[in-house]
């Protein structure tokens, strides 16, 4: 993936320049960034769905959200799997994608009821709304993805130290 490497290094440079406390703090150490440039693109792919069926198509708004985000499903595995956490183990990609498929099962749960409650209860925006479910379950997937789902044998192996 070197068009993502190279933005990738680039937005990583320009932070570490422009805010270095910012980037020791939460990014040096961390595969935040890539996390956050791979859910971008997840969630982009997911707002164009969400805007084809229910801007274009005139579904219903959570038929609409459910089909976006199952759709951008195997996009965001893909990108978190090999980009984002750098998983080699190929053994382990039965596992990932079961747990990663309860996890989106959960988050489309949470997702629904975030739609409805944000666009039909406090009559947010369709997609303003959607900007803000899926940015409260981003942060809540980085710290699965990281330490259950996508976590190295390393990250294993000096827990039980």
């Amino acid at each position: 993936m070197p068009v993502l490497d190279n933005f990738y290094n680039h937005l990583n440079c320009t932070i570490k320049k422009c805010f270095p406390k910012i980037y020791c703090r939460y990014f040096e150490k961390t595969s935040f960034l890539k996390f956050s440039i791979s859910g971008i693109m997840a969630g982009s792919i997911d707002l164009i769905f969400l805007f084809l069926f229910h801007g274009v198509f005139n579904w219903g708004v959570v038929i609409s959200t459910s089909i976006a985000f199952l759709l951008s499903f195997l996009f965001s595995f893909y990108l978190q799997r090999v980009w984002t956490f750098e998983t080699k183990e190929h053994k382990k990609v039965p596992r990932q994608l079961v747990l990663y498929m309860l996890n989106a099962f959960l988050s489309l749960n949470i997702n629904g009821f975030g739609m409805h409650l944000v666009t039909n209860v406090l009559n947010v925006w369709y997609l303003l709304s959607q900007i803000i479910v899926n940015s409260v379950l981003g942060i809540l997937n980085f710290y699965i993805y990281k330490f259950i789902i996508f976590r190295t044998d390393d990250e294993i192996n000096c827990e039980q130290e």
